[in-house]
């Protein structure tokens, strides 16, 4: 049996052993995305790795490749606007630098390496889904208090308490609302074929139905209004552009809608959503959120005022706000702004935003001129068109880039919608040699 191994080792090319590492550094990062930051960045590390091999043989390429001369013009324009920011807040480093990688992820280069490897296994984006899941899943197991479970509950159901399991309040509610869309969705995909082997089938959809109450639970508990209120609009939508897009409507599916709904009934009763929703909608929570957020936005309007263009550095916030005067001293335990806009106005300027802003453009436009065409299937497109728009509602009230998890989720969204770019065949060979040259 050693042997047999031994063989199939030197059997391999060094180029299908790089493909081999970029696609297992796809599922590291996928399972760390929501669960552990160092997994997410060992993934990352194994697929930029693995790519800087695949594109000395293809740089020429790449570099005509609208979306990657952007982010390398915007890494570059963020390291420039770092070291000067530095300069300004040298005690604070630290934290320039860190924002920096944030806004690196959300610059595109992410998303334009996730897209690549997705490609590479566009026919195992349902193993993709399940593994991003999975590490959700752990990472709620491992927060949850098993000692003091029941008493645990009983908070969350009162709404006495605001449940996190390891992230902030507002970006569990925003995750659980995105797996929830996605668990909507896809669930075809996530479930696979019984044709194959039964029990897997079962096994997959046993957990499908786990995460479905686990992600609606999750989403009450977290009493996030912004992804509560961006979940209730977004998913029906969704749902019902899927079902018009369709060929007709099959008892298959009507009756996985009525077992749907029976079972975010149940955990929607288990929860109870009725006192949860009046903790969270009395009266005095807004106006203290409002008067907090009225604040956070005159610091960021103050800052975008001195340095227009560029900004005050990325990862700046949280020192703009304990710059500030005294008269915004009741909004000083806030790092950051909690609006995307304003945040990342503050911090970049309008070049930034202008980067960033043409960069979202090219992977938008990818998407939708891969509908139809086979190099992505619809639903995928879809699921992350829905989850994107979810993301900058809660945007609005939030900053949900302001976690690495949140940067991940929005760099695998984007590469779904961005994959179809790297596609096969005749008319993309030229275009797209890198693919080749992986395989070889």
């Amino acid at each position: 049996m050693l042997q047999q191994y031994v063989n199939v080792v030197k059997a391999r090319s060094f180029g299908q052993w790089v493909d081999t590492a970029g696609v297992a550094g796809l599922f590291v990062f996928c399972f760390g995305m929501l669960f552990k930051k160092s997994l997410a960045h060992a993934g990352i590390f194994m697929m930029a790795l693995s790519f800087g091999f695949t594109l000395k043989n293809c740089w020429r390429e790449a570099a005509r490749d609208r979306l990657f001369a952007l982010s390398v013009a915007f890494f570059i324009f963020l390291v420039l606007r770092t070291f000067f920011a530095a300069m300004e807040f040298n005690s604070h480093i630290p934290l320039l630098i860190e924002g920096a990688l944030k806004l690196f992820g959300t610059g595109f280069l992410l998303v334009y390496l996730v897209a690549f490897w997705l490609h590479r296994v566009r026919g195992k984006w349902d193993l993709v889904l399940i593994v991003i899941m999975a590490g959700f899943l752990v990472q709620i197991l491992r927060n949850v208090e098993w000692g003091n479970l029941n008493a645990m509950l009983d908070i969350f159901q009162t709404g006495m308490q605001r449940a996190t399991f390891g992230f902030a309040t507002n970006r569990l509610g925003l995750f659980s609302a995105l797996l929830l869309l996605a668990c909507l969705m896809l669930y075809q995909p996530i479930w696979g074929s019984p044709v194959i082997n039964r029990a897997w089938y079962a096994a997959r959809i046993a957990f499908w139905a786990v995460m479905i109450c686990l992600t609606a639970g999750c989403l009450l508990y977290s009493q996030s209004r912004s992804a509560l209120i961006a979940a209730v609009i977004v998913i029906p939508a969704a749902l019902a552009f899927k079902a018009l897009v369709s060929k007709g409507i099959k008892i298959r599916r009507l009756m996985l809608t009525l077992l749907i709904a029976a079972m975010v009934g149940v955990t929607l009763h288990i929860s109870n959503v009725t006192k949860n929703l009046e903790q969270r909608l009395a009266p005095g929570n807004y106006a203290s959120g409002l008067s907090a957020r009225v604040s956070l936005y005159g610091i960021a309007w103050d800052n975008f005022k001195k340095q227009p263009f560029v900004g005050r550095g990325p990862g700046s916030s949280r020192l703009m706000i304990q710059q500030a005067g005294e008269e915004y001293n009741d909004v000083k335990k806030f790092d950051h702004l909690h609006n995307v806009l304003f945040d990342m106005a503050a911090q970049i300027g309008i070049i930034g935003i202008a980067f960033i802003g043409i960069s979202s453009f090219l992977i938008i436009r990818q998407a939708f001129r891969s509908r139809g065409t086979g190099k992505a299937k619809l639903e995928y497109i879809l699921f992350a068109l829905g989850s994107l728009v979810i993301m900058l509602f809660t945007g609005i009230v939030n900053q949900p880039f302001h976690s690495p998890h949140g940067v991940y989720l929005a760099g695998f969204l984007g590469g779904i919608c961005y994959s179809s770019k790297f596609a096969e065949g005749p008319a993309n060979s030229l275009k797209n040699p890198c693919l080749s040259a992986a395989a070889t």
